[in-house]
């Protein structure tokens, strides 16, 4: 996974937590902790081919130094086949900074179970695999935060125009969880685009799907829905051209791209080609973006 965007001030400010807690946790922050496992849900449908669970981690009432757009690095037990410990797999939090429940000290991950590789060959992911057969109760292992280039601004007026597929969408949850919270969620500042073969596939969607629209502006895009035409989130932004545009205009704007390579290469053909129509350089525009730290992309 790669992460690019260049740190500006008023992005992700950590004022008002003390992230450096205690001298003990800081040495378990560096060298690993473990946190006990409150529950694991499947929030994908049982018919669909995509197993997708919600995991909340326990901090004891703690509040866990993290904040919105950081990964924690997750290491399973055991050890592999040269006999040296697994590595960890980077997660992103799918919970605002105070908590999947707000106050109780813990917070959520969106793990997809792995069962083949990239190439469709069966291999079971190490980490996935063991998080998602977890039961309460269970101890994780875990290393973090990680991560200060997908961070969100603190402005409330700071436009988010965010982009994911699958479970890529998690870190831009904990965002409008963030702002829900704060009485800060709004459909002009927070403009979602969501890929995914299927509702039923597709992690949180209900969720997503129950909010308001004078809270959040939500364009699906489902690629494999019965008896409709393919349809990926680049189709939604053509579809949205006009409202694209008047964000990437904005200064205050801040774009959020998160899942595969390919999407993120497809999506900027397409602000390429919506651009070319609006009369805007693009190119000119994403260097600008990337160099004011307005431009987010966590691809991999």
């Amino acid at each position: 996974m790669t992460c690019r965007a260049e740190e500006i001030p008023n992005v992700g400010d950590h004022r008002g937590m003390d992230l450096r807690m205690g001298r003990d946790d800081v040495v378990a922050l560096e060298e690993g902790f473990e946190r006990d496992l409150r529950s694991n849900a499947r929030v994908t449908s049982e018919k669909g081919e995509s197993d997708v669970h919600h995991i909340v981690l326990d901090c004891g009432g703690i509040p866990f130094p993290v904040l919105e757009g950081q990964t924690v690095g997750v290491i399973p037990p055991g050890t592999d086949g040269s006999g040296k410990p697994h590595t960890l797999r980077l997660y992103s939090v799918a919970s605002a900074r105070d908590g999947e429940t707000e106050g109780r000290g813990d917070f959520a991950l969106t793990v997809k179970r792995v069962m083949h590789d990239r190439a469709g060959k069966t291999m079971a992911g190490i980490a996935s695999n063991h998080l998602c057969d977890l039961v309460a109760g269970s101890r994780v292992q875990l290393v973090g935060p990680y991560g200060g280039s997908f961070l969100m601004p603190n402005d409330p007026a700071a436009k988010l125009l965010m982009i994911a597929t699958g479970t890529a969408f998690s870190p831009m949850r904990a965002m409008i969880q963030r702002r829900q919270r704060r009485g800060e969620l709004d459909p002009r500042t927070a403009v979602l685009f969501y890929g995914g073969r299927t509702p039923n596939e597709m992690p949180y969607y209900e969720e997503l799907a129950a909010f308001a629209p004078e809270q959040l502006t939500l364009y699906p895009a489902f690629s494999r829905q019965p008896s409709q035409p393919l349809r990926y989130v680049q189709n939604a932004l053509i579809e949205a051209r006009d409202q694209v545009v008047s964000l990437l205009r904005d200064p205050l704007c801040h774009v959020y791209l998160c899942g595969l390579r390919s999407m993120e290469q497809d999506v900027m053909a397409y602000f390429h080609r919506i651009c070319m129509a609006a009369h805007i350089d693009w190119p000119g525009l994403r260097e600008h973006l990337h160099r004011g730290g307005r431009l987010h992309l966590e691809t991999y």
